[in-house]
């Protein structure tokens, strides 16, 4: 190769390098704080809502669904979305949590007049939507190509069964959190 072909090369490579560091340090992080700042905001609205006698603080509903936003907050702080994933895996794999969040289905299925804790359910589970779903497809994408390796090599039943039910779980998770938009969405319209 020619030396000029080389250093276009080099000068190339030192350009993407470049801009995938801008975007990865720069522009990725302020549109994921865009949507966490959506996430504090949830919870500002929460409160503002119990500060004027809306909603009971003491309540179930108040404190559970204070819980669920801190959680996806926390759990949003240095977003990546393999630890995301691990976290609502573990977090459907608990029985304790699994109580939890049925109920709270339960207690959100009794407590239908109050429009805006429901407008808040929503829009929590809208921004849970928006922030996985550029990523939904690359993860499925990697589960199945892992089972396929896992299988090709003989790996153990139990390490393909893994994959399989985490990609399951993550699947699960994404089509509950739309149901529950779209069911949501229909009984509080969105505000102008």
């Amino acid at each position: 190769m020619e030396p000029i072909v080389l250093f276009n090369l080099f000068i190339l490579l030192i350009s993407f390098w470049v801009i995938m560091y801008t975007n990865r340090k720069y522009i990725y992080i302020t549109l994921l704080n865009a949507k966490r700042f959506k996430l504090f905001e949830l919870r500002d609205r929460l409160a503002v809502l119990a500060m004027r006698d809306r909603i009971d603080p003491e309540s179930q509903t108040y404190l559970l669904l204070m819980d669920m936003i801190n959680f996806f907050i926390k759990s949003t702080e240095d977003f990546r979305i393999t630890k995301y994933i691990k976290s609502v895996i573990a977090l459907e794999r608990n029985p304790a949590i699994k109580e939890k969040i049925v109920k709270i289905e339960e207690i959100f299925n009794q407590n239908l007049d109050n429009v805006e804790v429901i407008q808040i359910y929503c829009d929590l589970f809208s921004t849970l939507e928006s922030l996985i779903k550029p990523y939904k497809t690359m993860i499925l994408l990697i589960s199945r190509i892992c089972i396929k390796i896992a299988k090709r090599f003989n790996m153990s039943d139990a390490y393909t069964n893994k994959i399989a039910g985490a990609e399951k779980s993550f699947e699960s998770g994404m089509k509950s959190i739309q149901r529950k938009t779209r069911i949501l969405e229909s009984v509080v319209p969105k505000a102008a």
